[in-house]
């Protein structure tokens, strides 16, 4: 293990969940100030473009891929801060920017930022603590992650409906600097035998290792998937209930419920991966998933079903795609040992970067009618489902721990 930090397990903890937290800040928090973007741009009311807002955000975090490499190379601290660099200038570029087409040029350079904390946090946590103490405190950092899209939608309405938002979207550049000073307390934590040369044979070799194993292309394909169905939620929820059904005014509060039954959904899951198997409980998800999909599909077939139908069945629905895609992600890193840092940078990659593209096709088919959606939630799981091999026996999937 490399130098150890000067500060606390606890206050470790508090700073990477905050860190990751900003991912979270960089689409929930605005996600209200979309109505807005889309009459300063002259987008039109009913324009689906304010959705490329969300895509090019999760495009930019592909570059995941690239910055495990750096990491292992030139160690977690460089790259830590130059995702907070990276991340202030994307946030205060879209703030600022006078064209829709700048805008999303620079939420890619926001998303390029926050690849950089995600992979960086991820390391730093993994060189500290390792087997069932670092289960543990990822579990620790990802449920308070989980709090943010919560009350994110809340705090950027009302900060929106006091400012406007070109405010919104600056608010994350300063977080992201207040953040900055507080991980000067840190030191490097790579350890010095684990120095990788940045060398494109060694690169070449590790990712072919990678997708060579069956089992971490099948449950990346399905992770894949699930995120596009999610990603497009993401993106078109805010136009859905303020243009489809007419109730702008909801969208804070409903998005807010939902992401809470989401966080608690997907912390019941942790407890069942632990009795039957990350496999099974993915099945057990999945099954859900496409049976709610199934019945929101039918009743947008005729038209728009009620808004209280609607809300219900896609919190079900979207819940239990989470917490699969939760699953998936335990699965497609299982096997791979010593490449895990490669297999998690191409797995965060594939299955956000394609999830987001697919996902951001759905969003141009959502002007009037909820069916394109419908079609897609049923579409990813039931493609998420055929990746799945039938488990032989409970023992056969050994419990992870989240």
């Amino acid at each position: 293990m490399g130098s150890s930090s000067r500060i606390r397990t606890r206050e470790l903890v508090g700073m990477m969940s905050m860190v990751m937290a900003l991912s979270a800040m960089a689409i929930d928090f605005m996600t209200p100030a979309f109505g807005e973007i889309r009459v300063h741009y002259q987008l039109g009311t009913d324009s689906t473009a304010a959705a490329l807002i969300i895509t090019f955000f999760f495009l930019g975090e592909v570059a995941q891929v690239f910055y495990g490499p750096l990491s292992d190379r030139f160690g977690r601290l460089p790259v830590f801060r130059l995702g907070f660099a990276v991340y202030s200038v994307g946030s205060l570029a879209s703030a600022f920017a006078p064209t829709f087409g700048v805008m999303l040029g620079a939420r890619f350079l926001w998303g390029l930022g926050a690849a950089a904390l995600q992979v960086s946090a991820n390391a730093i946590i993994r060189d500290r603590f390792r087997g069932d103490e670092m289960a543990r405190i990822m579990s620790i950092t990802f449920s308070i992650f989980l709090i943010v899209p919560v009350f994110a939608p809340l705090a950027g309405a009302a900060l929106l409906s006091a400012t406007s938002w070109q405010t919104v979207f600056a608010v994350p550049a300063l977080l992201a600097a207040l953040m900055f000073i507080w991980s000067l307390r840190l030191v490097e934590s790579r350890p010095e035998s684990n120095i990788v040369a940045l060398e494109l044979p060694a690169i070449v070799r590790a990712a072919r290792f990678v997708l060579g194993n069956r089992t971490t292309r099948r449950y990346t394909l399905g992770a894949m998937l699930l995120f596009a169905a999610f990603s497009s939620f993401l993106s078109s929820f805010e136009r859905v209930i303020g243009e489809i059904f007419g109730r702008p005014g909801l969208f804070p509060l409903a998005f807010g419920a939902m992401t809470a039954v989401a966080a608690a959904v997907m912390l019941g899951n942790g407890r069942l991966v632990n009795h039957i198997g990350a496999k099974r409980s993915s099945l057990w998800m999945l099954a859900v998933n496409l049976a709610g999909a199934a019945v929101l599909l039918v009743l947008t077939i005729p038209g728009v079903p009620p808004l209280g139908v609607t809300l219900g069945l896609l919190t079900v629905v979207l819940a239990v795609n989470t917490a699969a895609s939760i699953d998936f992600g335990s699965l497609a890193l299982e096997p791979m040992g010593e490449q895990a840092g490669m297999a998690a940078a191409f797995y965060g990659s594939v299955y956000v970067g394609g999830g987001a593209l697919v996902g951001s096709f759905v969003d141009r088919l959502l002007v009037d009618t909820l069916t394109p959606w419908a079609a897609a939630l049923v579409l990813s799981a039931s493609g998420a489902l055929l990746l799945v091999p039938a488990p032989r026996s409970v023992r056969a999937d050994r419990p992870i721990e989240v």
